[in-house]
């Protein structure tokens, strides 16, 4: 097992090994959550992603509480949080995106000015081009004269 790696036998290995098991039921979520987070993070939503993980971290602190003071739990009770904590991460993230809350925030600000280099802007203009038309003329044209003056 990887346990072994780290010099860790007997109890403990066997103990790794349940912990690193059950864990693995986590990764279908992570899969999911993880690029929608990163997403409201490039997006200049760190607010949401923020959120995400409080809320992760949260369930999971308050869940493990729960089941050691509360039903006498084992070391179990340090990674059993993990699922429902995650997921309700999860569904957090998944709603924020349907709701189109992160729409409303971006890394660049404004429409680009006349005269204002926009070549290292592309993506930025087309993301403004699409979410607010009364951008694309001006975007279109400052495309149009920064592949102009590339190719003198």
């Amino acid at each position: 097992p990887l346990s072994a790696l780290f010099g860790v036998e007997g109890k403990a290995q066997a103990q790794a090994v349940e912990c690193l098991r059950f864990l693995s039921w986590c990764y279908p979520i992570f899969a999911v959550y993880l690029p929608f987070n990163g997403m409201y993070q490039g997006v200049g939503d760190p607010a949401a992603s923020a959120a995400g993980s409080l809320i992760a971290l949260s369930v999971r602190v308050a869940g493990s509480y729960l089941l050691v003071y509360s039903f006498n739990w084992d070391y179990h009770a340090i990674w059993t949080p993990y699922i429902p904590g995650w997921s309700a991460a999860l569904i957090f993230v998944l709603i924020h995106y349907f709701r189109g809350g992160w729409k409303k925030h971006s890394l660049v600000r404004g429409a680009p000015k006349e005269g204002q280099d926009v070549s290292g802007k592309l993506l930025a203009g087309r993301f403004y081009c699409s979410e607010r038309p009364e951008y694309c003329k001006q975007y279109e044209a400052l495309i149009a004269r920064v592949r102009e003056e590339g190719s003198k």
